[in-house]
């Protein structure tokens, strides 16, 4: 392979090997993404343009405006995310929720799409007893209650502008993040009603209903109602402020924090237990340097190598846009790896568009949900007391017959 390259592009040729290694290792050694992207950008910049040209990326990306909004707007959904677990709102805007919704077929399906809006570490524990209890009440197995658990849960970020691996991939692209979401809606829809139709298959007769026969009990579900709707507010306003009067999400968010601080009622200890956590820091730390390996990778001419070897081995783009960034996230267990290293990659063999962004997003995002290192997988997984590839059997069809349609919607909607 390296003989087929031309002599300028061996240099090169030898930094992408070194990037691939790299990020390799350290995700074996399971070194946190903040700190893999940086070690994997500096190690790549070092064999590929040399420790001056790693320090002249290094100031221009820490200047550039893209990355400190990037930077910005993390900061402020980690945030709102840390009010919502230290005030407790978390437990309360699940409890509210699931008493709210009183079918098993609703409860189990909405409960985690809902509870996605609210992305912790590890969440899918949030839902994985409601699923367990009204997916036992219905007759499902243990394969489709961990399926139900991770596939709804994860619908919702496909259309999340609070999702930072959807901010992560317009900042990356280029893009207007609201384009990317209108071209997702499609997608969502058909993740939900085929996940929803292979969740029910075989399962005769209508879904358990908890009905309210007491005019105390109506009363008592205006009030579930309405507790909901206050939890989820903030969120509510940060988004309808940014969509509807175009303003700047990480302002959007953070007037989302301060009407959650008001609801909420927050000590000082809330917001000093935020500022100490280091996974704070770390995600920070993975969203600078997703922007600084972008840099290094495009300045090196990686690109260039890539575009090479695909004019001279015939590989059609296609297969690039799907297969790369999905392979990455199956790897790798994290979506923004997948899309960290595609996006640059590929803006270096072709212009990408929404069309192109949108279809790398959606597979390195079903790559991520197949991963054996997935921690929603893992820890759903853990609850049931079952083995991590037991959803898999629903899982993985699904995945390609999603992959499918957004292909066939790439081809159709220009």
């Amino acid at each position: 392979m390296l003989a087929m390259l031309p002599v300028e592009y061996l240099g090169t040729w030898v930094g992408l090997i070194g990037l691939v290694t790299t990020l390799t290792i350290l995700a074996i050694l399971r070194v946190h993404l903040g700190l893999s992207l940086l070690i994997t950008a500096i190690v790549t910049g070092i064999i590929s343009i040399g420790p001056r040209g790693v320090l002249s990326v290094l100031v221009e990306t820490s200047s550039n405006i893209q990355t400190l909004n990037l930077i910005f707007i993390t900061f402020m959904i980690l945030v709102l995310i840390g009010l919502y677990k230290t005030t407790n709102q978390l437990s309360r805007f699940s409890e509210s929720l699931r008493l709210l919704l009183r079918s098993s077929k609703l409860a189990i399906t909405l409960l985690p799409t809902i509870l996605g809006l609210l992305p912790v570490i590890g969440g899918a524990l949030m839902s994985a007893p409601i699923v367990d209890i009204e997916g036992k009440r219905l007759g499902l197995s243990v394969g489709k209650r961990v399926f139900v658990n991770l596939w709804f849960r994860h619908i919702i970020m496909v259309i999340y502008p609070l999702n930072q691996a959807l901010v992560l991939t317009a900042t990356l692209s280029g893009l207007n993040l609201w384009e990317i979401i209108i071209r997702q809606i499609p997608i969502a829809l058909f993740m939900f009603i085929t996940g929803f139709l292979l969740t029910f298959k075989g399962i005769s007769g209508c879904s358990v209903q908890y009905k309210y026969t007491s005019e105390r009990e109506d009363r008592l579900r205006l009030k579930l109602l309405l507790e909901f709707v206050r939890l989820l507010s903030p969120i509510i306003l940060a988004i309808t402020v940014a969509l509807v009067f175009k303003l700047n999400l990480a302002v959007a968010i953070l007037l989302g924090i301060i009407l959650l601080s008001y609801l909420a009622k927050p000590t000082l200890n809330s917001f000093t237990s935020i500022l100490r956590d280091e996974t704070l820091y770390l995600t920070l730390l993975a969203a600078y340097s997703a922007m600084l390996l972008k840099n290094i990778v495009i300045t090196s001419g990686i690109p260039e190598v890539i575009a090479y070897f695909i004019s001279q081995s015939g590989i059609s783009h296609i297969i690039i846009l799907t297969i790369l960034p999905l392979t990455l996230s199956l790897l790798l267990g994290l979506v923004s790896s997948g899309i960290a290293l595609a996006i640059p990659l590929i803006q270096g063999i072709t212009d990408i568009s929404v069309r192109e962004v949108s279809l790398i997003y959606i597979s390195s995002y079903l790559g991520y949900l197949s991963s054996p290192s997935h921690l929603c997988l893992i820890v759903t997984t853990q609850y049931f007391k079952t083995h991590v590839t037991i959803g898999h059997r629903y899982l993985i069809p699904l995945s390609i017959l999603t992959l499918i349609f957004t292909i066939i919607l790439y081809y159709i909607w220009y």
